[in-house]
């Protein structure tokens, strides 16, 4: 799911001329879902095959973020990502991951 958004603003300079900033503002958010299911099969006596369920595995992960941009020099972006997982060797973790990113175009 995204959704984009282009303006700007004017910044008014006393004795100056007013400095426009054009902005451009992205939001995004991605999920995504996983379930892994691991079986084996094996004949019993009357040969017919009984299967036993084996190594499972489930994540559910969900990452809204915001990415933006003031002129062409400077730019960052904003997420959050929480993922859930469930795997039969080592349970469930639930993990939360918080990032933040500015760049800043530097000529010289």
């Amino acid at each position: 799911i995204s959704y984009s958004h282009q303006g700007g603003l004017t910044i008014p300079l006393p004795m100056l001329e007013d400095k426009y900033l054009e902005n451009n503002v992205d939001f995004l958010v991605d999920i995504s879902f996983t379930n892994e299911h691991e079986y084996t099969g094996a004949p019993d006596l009357n040969g017919v095959i009984e299967f036993t369920e084996g190594n499972f595995s489930k994540s559910l992960s969900i990452r809204p973020s915001m990415q933006y941009s003031f002129t062409s020099k400077v730019s960052g972006n904003v997420s959050y990502e929480y993922r859930i997982s469930d795997v039969r060797s080592i349970g469930r973790q639930d993990v939360g991951d918080f990032q933040f990113g500015v760049n800043i175009q530097i000529k010289g």
